[in-house]
C-alpha cells in the first residue's frame, strides 16, 4: 500500500507529492484504514448546487477573512519584513514570469541566507533566468558579444562567496568581448588586471529586490558601476 499527499500549487502533483507510506499493512492498519474511510462515507456529502450557492452568497466574507489574515500576517512579521522592498500585496504577479517569492529571493532579511530553503529559491531563479538566455542568445551572438566560456559562470553567484562579500543581492547574466579577445586581453596579465574578462563592459540583464533590469554594466578597477540603465521593469 502507498499514500501520500499532494496539493495544485506550483509545480502540480509531480513537484509536490510526498509518500508517508510505502509498505505492506499489519491487519490493524487495516482496522484503521476502514475505520477512517468509513467515518469519511458517514459524514461525506455530495456536492450539489445548494453547496455551490452557500459558498457562493459567502464570497465576500471569505474574500474579506481574507484581507484579514493577510494584514494580520504583515503584522507578526512587519519587524524581520521591514526592510522588504514590497509585500505581496503590492503587485498582483502572481501569474508572471517572475512572482513575488522570485523577488523575495532577493530582499535584504535573504542576501546572506545559506541554508537549504533559500539555496533552492536561488537555484529556482537561475533556472528561468537561463532559460531567457537560450531564447535570446541567438540574437546576441549576432551582435558580437558572447556569455563567459565557462558554462557555470553563465550566470552570477547564487550562493554566499567572498566574491559577492558574501551577499546575494541579485542575480545576472552578462554578455561581453567573445572568449578569443577575452584571451587575448588577458594574455600575460593578472586576473586582477584592469583587461580581465570581469573588468570590461557587458550587456547584462539582471534580477533584484526591486525588480528586472536590462542595463550596461563597466566595471572598474576594485569596484563596479552600472553605467547606463536602458530599462528597469
Amino acid at each position: 500500500m502507498i499514500y501520500g499527499s499532494s496539493n495544485f500549487t506550483e509545480g502540480g502533483i509531480a513537484g509536490n507529492i510526498e509518500f508517508d507510506f510505502i509498505g505492506t499493512p499489519s491487519s490493524d492498519d487495516f482496522k484503521s484504514i476502514t475505520s477512517f474511510f468509513g467515518a469519511c462515507e458517514r459524514i461525506a456529502q455530495g456536492v450539489n448546487a445548494e453547496i455551490i450557492q452557500y459558498y457562493k452568497d459567502i464570497q465576500s466574507d471569505i474574500e474579506d477573512l481574507h484581507k484579514i489574515q493577510r494584514k494580520l500576517s504583515a503584522k507578526l512579521t512587519g519587524f524581520t519584513h521591514k526592510d522588504d522592498s514590497f509585500s505581496p500585496d503590492d503587485y498582483d504577479i502572481g501569474n508572471y514570469y517572475f512572482n513575488y517569492e522570485d523577488y523575495e529571493t532577493f530582499f535584504p532579511r535573504n542576501q546572506k541566507e545559506g541554508g537549504a530553503a533559500i539555496a533552492d529559491k536561488r537555484k529556482r531563479v537561475k533556472t528561468k533566468m537561463l532559460s531567457i538566455h537560450q531564447q535570446i542568445y541567438p540574437s546576441i551572438k549576432q551582435l558580437g558579444i558572447a556569455h563567459h566560456k565557462r558554462k557555470e559562470n553563465i550566470t552570477s553567484l547564487i550562493v554566499p562567496h567572498p566574491i559577492n562579500q558574501y551577499s546575494v543581492g541579485w542575480l545576472g547574466v552578462r554578455y561581453g568581448k567573445t572568449p578569443p579577445k577575452v584571451d587575448i586581453l588577458n594574455m600575460e596579465k593578472k586576473d586582477d588586471d584592469i583587461y580581465g574578462f570581469q573588468k570590461h563592459g557587458c550587456l547584462q540583464y539582471s534580477i533584484g529586490s526591486d525588480g528586472f533590469d536590462i542595463n550596461l554594466f563597466l566595471a572598474v578597477r576594485h569596484d563596479a558601476i552600472d553605467r547606463a540603465i536602458f530599462i528597469s521593469i
